[in-house]
């Protein structure tokens, strides 16, 4: 016959028959409710990023020797700001990313010499930031 001492050291750890460790069901719907929870996040994350939220962009459309502060929330399709420069006068809109290459802007805006760059966050296309100013932005 076993011990009491010899008993308790042979179950010590086994969830099934010492009262000090957690069920093995337990842990089941622990994982189960904790895996739930991930995918809902993910897909709440997706639905928000992915489709209902726009980027938001400078616009001067029109050219401009000045800095323009008008924002604009770009269309849905519209993933990208630009900022072309072209002599004294710089451009800034919403567009498609894959609309960024020196073909489309020269036919779109009728320029043969600028300089253009097209970024993805917000309001990107808006004059050249300090490092600080950067900092600041990204932590809000």
């Amino acid at each position: 016959m076993l011990s009491t001492a010899a008993y308790a050291s042979s179950t010590a750890g086994d969830p099934e028959t010492d009262p000090n460790q957690p069920k093995l069901a337990n842990l089941t719907a622990f994982s189960v409710t904790m895996r739930s929870s991930v995918v809902f996040c993910l897909a709440v994350s997706f639905a928000m990023f992915g489709f209902g939220l726009s980027i938001q962009c400078y616009s001067c459309p029109d050219g401009s020797s000045n800095s323009c502060a008008a924002k604009l929330e770009c269309n849905e399709g519209q993933d990208s700001c630009l900022k072309l420069t072209s002599g004294e006068n710089t451009y800034t809109s919403c567009m498609r990313y894959a609309d960024c290459d020196f073909m489309t802007l020269a036919i779109r805006y009728s320029l043969a010499d600028f300089e253009f760059n097209c970024c993805q966050s917000k309001l990107c296309n808006g004059k050249e930031k300090s490092g600080f100013q950067k900092f600041k932005d990204f932590f809000g």
